[in-house]
């Protein structure tokens, strides 16, 4: 592509770089709504408030290996996993 216009290769790699193609979605926007919270599996929020546990103490299990996954900016794990965790300790 830089050959057959004549710019310096530097230029075409700045240039895809910074103004490169643009992929269009089909749906435009974030979704409307809120995520949807699978059944079965609690906030960080609801953790504290159901087992009387600090955030510092769920992120340090985290660390440690407590399964958990994310949905969007929500930390999320099952309550089955949390109970045996909690009984393991």
């Amino acid at each position: 592509m830089a050959a057959r216009l004549g710019v310096p290769l530097q230029d075409v790699a700045r240039w895809h770089r910074v103004e490169g193609p643009r992929y269009v979605s089909k749906l435009p926007g974030r979704p409307k709504g809120k995520p949807q919270r699978p059944a079965g599996t609690l906030t960080v929020r609801d953790a504290m408030v159901k087992f009387g546990i600090t955030a510092a103490e769920l992120r340090k299990w985290r660390e440690q290996g407590l399964p958990y996954r994310t949905v969007g900016t929500m930390i999320l794990m099952k309550e089955t996993d949390l109970k045996a965790w909690i009984q393991k300790r």
